[in-house]
């Protein structure tokens, strides 16, 4: 069965299966005007993750 996107899930205001079952959160699924806040939030939490971190060359 090909991937229809789960809009049976979407119109009742979930996320597609894969993405809810998704152990390593790989997938994100949201609003097409949602994404780029979501991208930098990711970034912000990755560099604050790496606060402090050195980089040895």
């Amino acid at each position: 069965v090909k991937c229809d996107y789960c809009m049976d899930r979407i119109d009742k205001g979930l996320k597609p299966a894969c993405v809810t079952i998704c152990t390593s959160k790989c997938l994100s699924f949201d609003k097409t005007e949602h994404m780029p806040l979501v991208k930098r939030e990711r970034y912000a939490k990755a560099m604050a993750a790496l606060k402090g971190a050195a980089i040895f060359e």
